[in-house]
């Protein structure tokens, strides 16, 4: 692993090593891994497990579902909620997957919930219904509906100051 040598400087000075010896760590060896082990463990941090995805995806589809689309500031939740868990961050692919499998959920939860309330709302499917299917009797829609009525699609896309006639 390649790192930028402003942070070989800044790691070796924080462990009080000369910046040279930190540049040749081997990061992928199996002292490397242990190290990271022990600083977990010293540290209270675990690596993230499957059960962790799931919460994390969770968490994020109650905090983002009707607020946040921007995939920055839903990575940034995340990473804000494995700090505050303690979970060390798994790999850029996997945290792709949260966030994506969060959006997704979350996009799910959105429509659900318009659609129950449209459902639940006195009339609204039939005024709906009365909206997207012009060919129905004018009395599918009354005043009380506060449908306009009348109009067809010609008459609704023509431009501005066009009368179309009815054909």
């Amino acid at each position: 692993m390649e790192l930028p040598p402003d942070a070989v400087e800044h790691v070796a000075k924080q462990v009080g090593v000369a910046a040279s010896e930190l540049g040749s760590y081997d990061f992928a060896s199996r002292t490397a891994k242990r190290h990271r082990s022990e600083l977990r463990d010293l540290t209270g941090w675990h690596e993230c497990t499957m059960t962790d995805l799931v919460k994390l995806v969770s968490h994020l589809v109650d905090v983002i579902w009707h607020d946040e689309r921007r995939e920055e500031q839903v990575r940034a939740e995340l990473l804000r909620q494995m700090r505050v868990d303690l979970i060390e961050p798994p790999t850029a692919a996997q945290v792709t997957t949260v966030i994506r499998s969060a959006l997704h959920q979350a996009d799910e939860r959105a429509v659900a919930e318009v659609a129950a309330r449209l459902v639940r709302a006195e009339g609204c499917p039939r005024r709906l219904d009365a909206l997207v299917f012009t060919d129905l009797p004018a009395a599918a829609t009354g005043p009380e509906d506060g449908a306009a009525g009348g109009g067809s699609v010609q008459q609704v896309v023509a431009p501005p100051g066009r009368h179309v006639r009815d054909v």
